[in-house]
């Protein structure tokens, strides 16, 4: 027989597991590029992710590729670089 103390902590272990594996899941859907969707397209140089009504007042990261240019965007974002959140915004 197991000893209560011991089948506790396993479950305790476990669910604890369970809760990094979910919060693992989750954490990407928080990125801004995600929640905010920006456009993303390609200028004919670099891959954008645009923000905004246009390029003084948005938001535009700049990569090599797709993700890159949302990762870009994800840290612009982050760093205070968001436009502001008047109701106007797209």
């Amino acid at each position: 027989m197991i000893d209560p103390s011991v089948l506790e902590l396993r479950l305790q272990q476990g669910l604890q597991g369970i809760g990094c594996m979910v919060f693992d899941a989750l954490a990407p859907l928080t990125r801004p590029s995600v929640i905010f969707r920006p456009s993303v397209f390609f200028d004919g140089e670099h891959w954008r992710a645009f923000y905004g009504r246009d390029l003084a007042s948005g938001v535009t990261g700049i990569g090599d590729t797709p993700e890159a240019a949302c990762k870009d965007f994800d840290k612009k974002w982050t760093e205070g670089s968001c436009p502001s959140t008047r109701s106007d915004q797209p």
